[in-house]
């Protein structure tokens, strides 16, 4: 199951520590996979994360990705918003309530369960993405690849699902406990010396991975839109689901 800790100091002070609880037998239904990829992409506790850094960036350098950015994070810290919910509330409790309330069939995983063993997405028959699943592992992405052509189903509950490349490495405290996205193949120690599929360029579509995520997704993320630059939603086929 999935579960939000209430931690609740002495002096009243209080923070939360979200919890996959995965049950390595289950072939459950749906397999819901929560998103620590993404969250720890995004997670700037300590000043860093893969979009923002501290202290200054050398002129021509460019504003993005930002230079002082970190290219690896670490999984052993708090989460820097939401009071260390980060965004377990707004992206993914509400499709897990709804799941939970109706009775469904559900198990749940992490990405960096599903990373470390594939074969998890092909003991179900449909994979759930939660909203703002952006970052995504060689392994992961291979294993939902895989569950697709076997005939499992995908859906995803939000857009720019699988853009960044990311990749696990073990610390001093173990096996996937740091996070790796250069976001430039030029700067990743692996480029032109291993698995070119485990380099870490901008996105998936980047060099020299060169992998659209279209095929998978569905759809391509292009960016942002503000009320500077709004666009309008065209249905294209009202008799779709």
């Amino acid at each position: 199951g999935d579960y939000l800790l209430k931690l609740i100091g002495t002096a009243g002070q209080e923070g939360y520590i979200p919890l996959t609880v995965w049950q390595p037998s289950s072939d459950a239904t749906y397999l819901m996979i929560n998103r620590t990829f993404t969250e720890e992409a995004w997670n700037a506790y300590g000043g860093y994360s893969f979009y923002q850094g501290e202290g200054p960036c050398p002129p021509g350098s460019g504003t993005y990705p930002v230079c002082n950015r970190a290219r690896v994070v670490s999984l052993d810290r708090p989460y820097d918003t939401g009071y260390g919910a980060s965004d377990f509330l707004s992206n993914e409790y509400p499709l897990i309530r709804f799941s939970e309330e109706h009775g469904l069939d559900v198990a749940y995983v992490t990405d960096i369960i599903l990373d470390a063993d594939p074969q998890i997405a092909l003991r179900h028959r449909v994979l759930l993405s939660f909203g703002h699943d952006e970052a995504w592992s060689w392994n992961e992405r291979m294993a939902a690849q895989t569950a697709q052509s076997d005939g499992v189903n995908i859906v995803f509950f939000g857009a720019a699902a699988v853009l960044r490349h990311v990749r696990m490495q073990p610390s001093p405290l173990g096996p996937e406990r740091e996070e790796v996205d250069y976001r430039d193949a030029s700067e990743d120690p692996l480029n032109g010396v291993a698995n070119p599929l485990e380099v870490t360029g901008n996105t998936w579509a980047s060099p020299p991975t060169d992998l659209s995520e279209v095929p998978l997704v569905g759809e391509l993320y292009s960016g942002c839109l503000t009320g500077a630059n709004n666009a309008p939603f065209v249905v294209s086929d009202a008799a779709a689901w």
